[in-house]
């Protein structure tokens, strides 16, 4: 019998003294917390800075969720929308504003020789009438085209130098659907960096010409697509490489 109210004594014990260290982590200790003067003991201090550091890595995340958001939208208007017809055969594809001139950078393969493309931004067309391929490229597949309008918003073109492993980059691009510019984002981070481009970790399916952003909302590159749904990051390098004057 002894025995068994030892046994029965510990087991009470451990329960109540459990039982008592979540009330104590619960009320107690967040009690003491904000009230004098138990601020001043060691051990209410150092619950406090444990508590301390868990909300400061969580304001960071919050705060880099809401710092992409205000990217996307920054970059949003400068978007276009590209549509390129041949008789009863179409190409869609996306672009960037890239002067305010109403300067407009692609692939060559949206924009093909006989082709005539409409570019719409925002809520308004551009009809083939009033869009111009200024200059075009097969090699390096890109393409300049011009719309009528001016006061546009534009785009820092990154350096080369600015990418970096692990950065986090986003696609935007955007096309026509059902009479409306419809956008497209996914979101990474740059996984691999080739001498000839870098790899960011987005697999969905993406939108010819999408442009490859950093969180600051600069250019780090265009997107080409192929047959089999892969795509390629055409670098900023090669995009300031067409855009020189020759």
């Amino acid at each position: 019998m002894n025995f068994l109210r030892i046994i029965l004594f510990l087991f009470f014990s451990f329960c109540f003294g459990l039982l008592g260290g979540i009330w104590a982590q619960a009320s107690l200790l967040p009690y003491m917390a904000v009230h004098q003067p138990f601020q001043d003991w060691g051990l209410i201090r150092s619950w406090n800075e444990k508590t301390i550091v868990v909300r400061e890595v969580q304001r960071e995340v919050i705060d880099g969720r809401e710092g992409l958001e205000r990217a996307v939208a920054d970059v949003q208007k400068g978007i276009v929308a590209i549509q390129s017809s041949k008789g009863t055969r179409a190409i869609q594809g996306s672009g960037f504003i890239y002067a305010s001139e109403g300067l407009i950078l692609t692939l060559a393969s949206i924009v093909p020789q006989g082709y005539a493309p409409v570019v719409y931004r925002e809520n308004r067309e551009f009809s083939a009438s009033e869009v111009q391929v200024l200059k075009r490229d097969a090699t390096s597949n890109l393409a300049l085209l011009k719309i009528n309008q001016t006061d546009l918003p534009t785009f820092r073109l990154a350096e080369k130098e600015d990418v970096k492993l692990g950065m986090s980059v986003f696609l935007l691009g955007a096309k026509i659907q059902s009479g409306q510019v419809q956008y497209r984002v996914d979101e990474g981070i740059i996984q691999q960096i080739t001498p000839d481009t870098f790899i960011p970790t987005i697999t969905a399916p993406i939108l010819a010409g999408s442009a490859l952003f950093d969180v600051q909302g600069r250019i780090l590159g265009l997107t080409e697509t192929t047959s089999q749904g892969n795509f390629h990051i055409i670098p900023v390098d090669r995009l300031r490489e067409f855009l020189q004057p020759r």
